[in-house]
């Protein structure tokens, strides 16, 4: 950037509105897409943690794995099975979700959480 120059040239922003607006849309999409994924994902896994408690440790380890491949290293790791497609985006950006969502609420299946009286408040709410 040189002296004088705008920050934003907004003739060039108003001149790609249209592309920068469908940009705009697919990076919402891929997010809906990733977010709703793993939700489901990780409600799955917290409803299975607290339904058989031995598995917490299992769910949090893998999930936790998941959660630190670094998505662009993952990119590469699925182009040769999936290649270049809404397939690799997706299961890169929801690969850190469960982990997210399933621990706090598998959390009431750990032995700590039941020795502080949470499985007998899970019981009076039923």
């Amino acid at each position: 950037m040189t002296p004088g120059e705008p920050l934003v040239r907004w003739d060039w922003v108003a001149s790609h509105a249209t592309d920068i607006g469908q940009r705009i849309g697919e990076h919402l999409e891929l997010t809906v897409i990733a977010v709703a994924i793993g939700f489901v994902i990780a409600f799955v896994l917290s409803l299975l943690a607290l339904r058989v408690p031995r598995l917490y440790g299992p769910i949090t380890w893998t999930t936790g794995i998941l959660y630190t491949i670094p998505s662009l290293a993952l990119f590469a790791l699925l182009i040769p099975y999936t290649g270049l497609s809404l397939l690799s985006a997706e299961i890169g950006a929801f690969a850190a979700c469960p982990l997210r969502s399933a621990r706090p609420r598998a959390a009431w299946a750990t032995p700590s959480a039941r020795s502080c009286g949470a499985s007998s408040c899970r019981s009076r709410s039923r």
